[in-house]
């Protein structure tokens, strides 16, 4: 038997989508920070935020696909 899913509101798909955004750049933040930071102690704690926002875009991505929604496209050029 297949599972309905229910459709989302106009409001929860453009939170989604913000928090694709907002963990896009935190993904490119973390890790220029992680290159740039000197303190061992405040790089393995960048270093767990930057697994953590890595994680957290996968399952958005994922989201996305399940739905058949458009993934939103972040550049992915250096400054």
């Amino acid at each position: 038997m297949a599972v309905r899913s229910k459709e989302l509101t106009v409001s929860e798909v453009s939170n989604i989508w913000s928090s694709y955004l907002k963990n896009s750049m935190e993904l490119q933040f973390f890790t220029y920070f992680l290159q740039t930071a000197q303190d061992r102690k405040v790089r393995k704690i960048v270093g767990r935020l930057l697994h953590q926002s890595g994680k957290n875009l996968k399952q958005l991505q994922d989201f996305f696909i399940k739905r058949a929604c458009l993934c939103p496209s972040v550049s992915r050029t250096r400054i």
